[in-house]
């Protein structure tokens, strides 16, 4: 699963970030964001309706991966197009600690909650107050935490 969603960085990386200096950058975000539903609406689909199978779920985790690595060079530079100068560097950290909570911050949390077989010396009390956590301050402090336990 982890090869399938990282292999089109691998691939298309390179090209990808030539591809978002050249095209218009909101029409390439718009279709990798349309490539992106598609793959996931049929990967749902076809889960619900049970006909899915490893080498589908891997196929469409690969598009889902190629949408994601074709569309990051464009969304990460279109960054200094939305925000001021000066308030660029917040912007971008934001954007970062939003990224990696929503890419594995909760799994990571859940996983560490589980099972204690992860050596991280964290009671999963811990992890049960990270998770229910609300409010602004909380996410921020939520992400550097689970980032730091991991």
């Amino acid at each position: 699963m982890q090869t399938a969603t990282s292999l089109p960085v691998l691939l298309v990386g390179f090209y990808a970030g030539a591809l978002a200096d050249i095209v218009n950058r909101r029409r390439l975000l718009l279709a990798t964001q349309g490539l992106i539903l598609i793959a996931a609406a049929a990967l749902s689909f076809l889960t619900f309706a049970g006909l899915m199978n490893a080498p589908l779920l891997l196929g469409f985790t690969f598009l889902l991966g190629l949408g994601a690595s074709l569309g990051n060079p464009a969304w990460q530079a279109v960054h200094a197009e939305l925000v001021p100068p000066e308030e660029l560097p917040a912007a971008v950290t934001l954007s970062s600690v939003a990224y990696n909570l929503a890419r594995g911050g909760t799994c990571s949390c859940r996983s560490h909650y589980r099972g204690r077989r992860t050596g991280s010396g964290v009671p999963p009390q811990r992890y049960r107050v990270l998770v229910r956590g609300r409010g602004a301050l909380s996410l921020a402090s939520r992400a550097t935490a689970i980032d730091l336990a991991c």
